[in-house]
């Protein structure tokens, strides 16, 4: 289908597929799901900070503060890791270029006005991860807070907001599993 909503969530539950070689040299092909816990998840981000850094894209701060509230949200919320990771995708993935476009139309209405402002446009993604950890609190909570309080309290199931976009593996053995017709079986 060519006119769908959320495309690109529609697109990621096709999942990852690649090759990975094993210890003998054997070439698999495999999924790759999303990190199973936080601990998984701060390894995969503390590469992506790295790079974000070298190449100047967002500052350290933000990408650091971004960690902690993500950190804070899988200790607050210990069994809704699905959840929580499902909104980082989402967030990553999809809001962020809302954040950015409402920031590039503030930065052209203040130089209009002859006001400057913290945006810098050869840098764009820092103030959009500036945004993410300073504001977006409705955007948090629409996505975390409130759904997992409803989970924490029994109103609903962690399975009733989880569409399948941000598919986490389901054992910390890996984030990537064999794809056989007659084994699952994880490497």
């Amino acid at each position: 289908a060519l006119w769908v909503p959320f495309w690109l969530r529609l697109a990621k539950r096709r999942r990852f597929i690649g090759k990975v070689m094993d210890q003998n040299g054997v070439i698999h092909t495999v999924e790759v799901l999303g990190p199973p816990n936080f601990s998984a998840w701060e390894s995969c981000y503390k590469i992506f900070i790295t790079a974000a850094v070298m190449f100047n894209f967002i500052d350290l701060c933000w990408l650091n503060r971004y960690l902690k509230k993500i950190r804070k949200f899988a200790t607050k919320y210990p069994t809704c890791w699905a959840l929580i990771y499902q909104a980082d995708v989402r967030l990553r993935l999809e809001h962020c270029h809302d954040i950015l476009d409402r920031l590039e139309e503030q930065h052209e209405e203040d130089m209009r006005r002859g006001f400057r402002g913290t945006f810098d446009p050869k840098r764009p993604w820092n103030a959009v991860w500036r945004e993410m950890v300073k504001g977006e609190r409705e955007w948090w909570d629409d996505h975390v807070r409130d759904p997992a309080m409803s989970i924490a309290t029994g109103l609903r199931s962690l399975a009733s907001f989880i569409d399948g976009d941000a598919a986490i593996h389901a054992s910390d053995a890996g984030h990537t599993s064999h794809i056989t017709p007659r084994l699952h079986r994880h490497i």
